[in-house]
């Protein structure tokens, strides 16, 4: 599995997708899944990072409000 993780962490380097960081508060635990075809999938826990963040709640604007504001000239 190690070996699996490995290549899948060069590949994602190379893509650009992800960088090398020696100290990161962004940092998670990776946890390989093996799918039903026998094939790994690189997961990430964010469990303890989302315990860290705060939830905005914006409230959707109604429908006749948003035609209001886009039929102001």
């Amino acid at each position: 599995m190690r070996k699996e993780l490995d290549r899948q962490i060069d590949q994602m380097i190379q893509a650009g997708i992800v960088a090398e960081s020696d100290n990161s508060p962004f940092a998670s635990l990776v946890v390989m899944v093996k799918k039903s075809n026998g094939e790994y999938r690189f997961c990430v826990d964010y469990r303890r990072l989302n315990m860290q963040t705060t939830t905005l709640y914006h409230e959707l604007p109604g429908v006749q409000d948003a035609v209001d504001l886009m039929s102001q000239d």
